[in-house]
């Protein structure tokens, strides 16, 4: 998968109000959004891989742990990637935030205006 430098990539479920929030946020910011709804069935784990690459962390910290459905059924599972991005594609609510990405940067976004924060590490000039 190549990044396209003139868009913010953005991993979201649409069900979640938060996640709607961001994706506005992130559609006002002047650029085209990758829209990766995990809810369309279409999000390939490439992209989520390279997200997860960025942010040097394992797929199981993107998991909402409180979640009754991972204290239930999940918890003390798998440590092997893959386990998890299943789990996130079957019950995208799993994710605790939208993730977004842009320019080298990627940002898990806590708060819908996180988001500005992947456009300004987009943005900064490294010498």
């Amino acid at each position: 998968m190549h990044w396209n430098e003139n868009e913010i990539t953005l991993l979201y479920d649409c069900d979640q109000l938060r996640d709607r929030k961001t994706l506005t946020y992130a559609a006002s910011m002047g650029f085209k959004v990758n829209k990766q709804d995990l809810r369309n069935g279409l999000v390939s784990a490439s992209v989520f891989q390279m997200m997860l690459d960025n942010l040097q962390i394992h797929p199981k910290h993107l998991i909402n742990r409180a979640d009754p459905y991972y204290q239930s059924s999940l918890k003390g599972k798998s440590d092997q990637p893959y386990f998890w991005w299943n789990a996130i594609k079957r019950m995208p609510h799993l994710l605790i935030a939208p993730i977004a990405h842009h320019k080298g940067s990627t940002v898990i976004c806590l708060s819908p205006t996180d988001v500005l924060k992947v456009r300004m590490a987009g943005n900064r000039v490294t010498t």
